[in-house]
């Protein structure tokens, strides 16, 4: 098996492959070592600290793409332990080689999104009565225009099939269609729909438009009571207040980059379940949309705090990517706070959330 990683004018091989039983590693550790390409020196082999096996993997491509001044500490070899080096960890049969090559990127093409309906493991397809405010949020923005002021519509169906317990994704979903959501992405593109913005450049001035807000509170009390008992049903929360980040550049970032623009991503955030990452990260920390393609991420009110002061870097590097600085770094889709209440309204919860992509979705 080969897995690839092109960034930086590199790209990054994994090949697995598996040792004859009596050449076996000693111990069930990992070990690691490399070969030089240019001198053929290598480096004898080593047990991996721990703080070496919890490195990322994207930490680790990043290191690998963009340091060249490390080198072997061991075989005397002065060329790059990155670029030049053919380096190894294995543990008992099995071994995995890393390689990193030049590489020139043209183009790249992301992986087809599944079809919901048609796997057997995703939910059945969801029917929505056609008065439902729901669904009228969602065919206005799949359809030619959106309304250029949303009215309030009456909240008879958000989702027919009720969530997994611990899904909070609905709320999420609810807040991307509530009208002022709407509203003020209708009001930074001065009224056009997303889908009628045909060019990548369009979609990159929504998304560095310096009259757009940094932050939509939407609020579930008072008029929004009706919503708040809808999404109460769908997924067992009481929502009480949901913060979106730059709402305005965060649809036309995944309009640009996400399969199905803005409006599939709103469709995928509909499901999700708990995933554990297989990192030792805390507890519940992590969910993962059913079609699996976007995970969600709670972080600390600090990291959520930082990335809103540096949005607008955020949203200018971006745009270059891939296309003048490839990229495999996933990106950040969307990024909300949430405030609800559990089930039997007794305990309330705050969490800071991000949406990623889904590094490995598709393989």
């Amino acid at each position: 098996h080969e897995q690839c990683f092109v960034s930086h004018g590199g790209r990054a091989c994994m090949r697995v492959f598996q040792l004859p039983p009596e050449h076996s590693l000693p111990d069930e550790q990992p070990w690691a070592w490399s070969v030089c390409r240019a001198c053929k020196a290598a480096t004898p082999s080593a047990l991996l600290s721990e703080a070496s096996c919890g490195i990322s993997l994207g930490r680790f491509l990043e290191m690998s793409f963009y340091n060249s001044e490390a080198c072997s500490r061991f075989s005397g070899c002065t060329h790059s332990l990155h670029s030049e080096h053919e380096r190894y960890v294995g543990c008992g049969t099995l071994v995995c080689s890393i390689s990193v090559h030049k590489c020139d990127v043209y183009d790249v093409t992301p992986p087809h999104a599944p079809t919901l309906d048609a796997s057997p493991q995703q939910p059945e397809s969801i029917p929505r009565k056609s008065g439902s405010w729901f669904s009228k949020s969602v065919a206005s923005s799949e359809g030619n225009s959106l309304p250029t002021q949303p009215r309030r519509q009456s909240t008879t169906s958000l989702l027919a099939a009720k969530q997994p317990a611990g899904s909070y994704s609905a709320i999420a979903a609810d807040a991307l269609c509530a009208p002022q959501t709407v509203a003020e992405v209708m009001r930074v593109t001065r009224g056009v729909s997303l889908t009628k913005l045909n060019s990548e450049e369009q979609l990159y001035e929504i998304m560095s438009a310096a009259d757009s807000l940094s932050e939509l509170k939407i609020r579930y009390d008072g008029a929004e009571a009706e919503r708040e008992a809808e999404v109460a049903r769908v997924c067992g929360y009481h929502p009480i207040k949901v913060t979106i980040l730059y709402p305005a550049p965060f649809a036309a970032l995944r309009q640009r980059f996400c399969e199905g623009g803005d409006a599939a991503f709103g469709r995928s955030m509909m499901h999700s379940l708990p995933w554990d990452s297989g990192r030792g990260g805390m507890s519940g920390s992590f969910q993962k949309t059913v079609d699996e393609r976007y995970l969600l991420k709670q972080v600390k009110s600090s990291e959520f705090q930082s990335f809103h002061a540096h949005a607008a870097a955020y949203f200018a590097f971006v745009r270059h990517t891939p296309a003048v600085l490839p990229s495999v770094l996933v990106k950040v889709l969307a990024a909300f706070h949430l405030e609800y209440r559990s089930s039997d309204k007794k305990t309330v919860h705050s969490q800071h959330i991000l949406v990623q992509e889904n590094l490995f979705f598709g393989h």
